[in-house]
């Protein structure tokens, strides 16, 4: 078995290109370690695993996206981590999206967003993805090659998202182009320095850029819902 002590999980290319072997380093005796590079806490071990995602009281989803490299604005030490947590999530990048959140606020919001998972919608948008899956291809394939996460999957994850929603499709190609301004060098989920990352405010979320398109949506669909009451009680 390869030895893995000296390798940077996060940064070697080997790694990416074949991950099982990392896993298989892990399992033999180190399902709980902390590796050297970035003193990041590998969890392996099925049941460890398990006992890390039942224990919300312990552990955070607050730097899912930041990673490795990010530093906590204050250190975390003391009786009360969860509250030092709470008191600065907002300095975390994309503190704003579901991902991130812990319950109960997490499981509040989950429970919002399940209610569009009807097998109905479900239906309708897997009718779409097969759509989508060939038009994604012949963008892709004159080409000769391309880049997958980046020219395929992640274009393809943003459409089926934004039909899930109810985007129309006439707008897809606007949120395409979004994206692609989003991920101008610097902009991507989790590109923050191993300084501390800046406020919310400071434009660290990529996803920033589909926000007023959206709030429009929410707009709009709350008028229709309140001319749609209205025009039931005149009838």
């Amino acid at each position: 078995m390869t030895d893995f002590t000296d390798v940077d999980y996060f940064g070697d290319e080997s790694v990416a290109d074949d991950t099982y072997p990392y896993f298989d380093f892990l399992l033999d005796g180190r399902r709980v370690w902390r590796e050297p590079y970035h003193g990041v806490v590998m969890v392996a071990g099925h049941e460890e695993v398990l006992a890390v995602l039942r224990d919300t009281a312990s552990f955070s989803n607050c730097n899912i996206v930041a990673g490795p490299s990010f530093r906590f604005p204050v250190e975390l030490a003391g009786d009360d981590v969860t509250g030092l947590v709470e008191q600065h999530r907002d300095e975390l990048p994309m503190s704003d999206q579901i991902i991130t959140f812990d319950p109960p606020k997490h499981t509040a919001h989950r429970g919002l967003l399940m209610g569009l998972i009807t097998p109905k919608r479900l239906k309708e948008n897997e009718e779409f993805m097969w759509r989508l899956a060939d038009r994604q291809l012949d963008a892709v394939l004159p080409g000769g090659q391309c880049e997958f996460i980046d020219d395929f999957a992640q274009p393809y994850t943003l459409l089926v998202i934004a039909d899930l929603l109810g985007v129309p499709e006439e707008d897809h190609e606007m949120l395409l182009a979004r994206r692609g301004i989003a991920q101008m060098p610097g902009a991507r989920p989790g590109a923050v320095s191993e300084q501390r990352a800046a406020p919310a405010t400071s434009g660290h979320n990529t996803l920033e850029i589909f926000y007023d398109y959206f709030s429009e949506k929410i707009a709009e669909r709350r008028e229709q819902l309140k001319r749609g009451v209205v025009s039931g009680r005149k009838a």
